[in-house]
């Protein structure tokens, strides 16, 4: 828990766990914390307008920022305990540390921050996997500041504002997978944009045969995970992807969840689909409720019950109720913290079986 007020730095309680029903009483004490202030300056020049932000417990929203005056100062607090200090400033570099400054410190942090001057670029040309300049392809600097620049008809581009050493850099073009490469200010460079490949993926009823529509499919693999839905055919396509191996995921509100993987190779052409017809079969599932309990029979809430690829958790009376559960013989499993439980049962599709009984116990 986090307490936050004006004149105190923020003040945290110690870790702790708390059961499903109970209540805690929980004490945190503030203190006047420290403030960290310096200098921010490029050379020995100092720089105006530069922004000093700190970290603590969300490490993408700052807690606290600041403005360097015209005399490259600044001043930011009060703090307490680990924190992360990231400055930045237009044609700059960043800078980042990380300090401690104890639970309760009796003394301001001195931090005097250089900031490189970011007036080198990088430069080079854009190929396909066959030697051809690649014209429209976005070009950019992974690290914040991002810096981009997007080829032209012979394939070439600068990329400018940057601090002098190594970058690592993308590579983007509609129909080609997504390229990563490193490239170095002041050196020319040669990058290749290498075909993709593509899937084509069908979801079919088990039962009828039939095309499933609106189906959410997700493609997990060498390229970064990609969701789609399904036309009213039951195809989804998914295409400018790295060749490799892919897993499939098929949901739908009506049927079990199912899985699979496909084996995608390079295509010929940009944007064409290499694997066709790839299909998918859905199942009815059925419908399963009950109550966990401990050996002496007593209910237990917040244990987590799971079958197959679905997943509940019972409520303070024990209770719990997982729809889309595959048929067949599968197993019921129970976890509460150290105590586990599981059960077999036996369904068919579209069986509601809403009065199982499930025991769990420590090992």
């Amino acid at each position: 828990v986090v307490a936050t007020h004006p004149s105190y730095a923020d003040g945290r309680s110690e870790a702790f766990t708390v059961s499903v029903g109970q209540r805690r009483a929980i004490d945190i004490g503030l203190v006047a914390g420290a403030y960290i202030s310096g200098l921010v300056a490029s050379a020995g020049v100092p720089v105006d307008g530069a922004r000093v932000q700190v970290f603590t417990d969300d490490p993408d929203q700052p807690r606290l920022v600041a403005t360097t005056a015209v005399d490259g100062r600044y001043r930011i607090g009060p703090l307490t305990g680990k924190v992360r200090v990231l400055a930045e400033a237009m044609a700059h570099g960043r800078f980042e540390v990380t300090l401690d400054l104890g639970r309760a410190p009796t003394q301001d942090q001195p931090l005097d921050i250089n900031l490189a001057a970011a007036n080198q670029s990088i430069s080079g040309r854009i190929r396909d996997s066959a030697g051809f300049p690649v014209a429209g392809a976005k070009v950019s600097t992974t690290a914040s500041p991002v810096r981009s620049d997007v080829t032209g008809e012979h394939g070439r581009f600068t990329v400018s504002g940057l601090i002098g050493g190594q970058h690592a850099v993308k590579v983007e073009r509609d129909g080609y997978p997504t390229s990563m490469g490193s490239m170095t200010t002041g050196k020319a460079a040669e990058l290749t944009l290498e075909l993709g490949g593509g899937v084509e993926v069908v979801i079919l009823d088990q039962h009828t045969n039939r095309p499933v529509s609106a189906v959410e499919v997700q493609l997990t693999g060498p390229t970064s995970v990609e969701r789609k839905r399904t036309n009213e055919h039951g195809v989804v396509s998914f295409t400018a992807l790295r060749a490799g191996r892919y897993s499939v995921i098929a949901d739908h509100h009506d049927y079990v969840r199912a899985g699979s993987s496909v084996e995608v190779v390079p295509a010929t052409a940009v944007g064409e689909v290499s694997v066709r017809d790839f299909r998918v079969m859905l199942a009815r599932g059925a419908t399963i409720a009950g109550t966990v309990r401990d050996r002496d029979g007593a209910r237990v809430g917040g244990a987590k019950v799971t079958v197959g690829y679905v997943t509940s958790v019972s409520d303070v009376e024990g209770r719990f109720r997982l729809e889309r559960v595959p048929s067949g013989k599968p197993w019921v499993r129970v976890t509460a913290g150290p105590a586990t439980g599981s059960l077999q049962v036996s369904l068919d599709p579209g069986d509601e079986v809403v009065t199982l009984e499930v025991v769990v116990d420590e090992p």
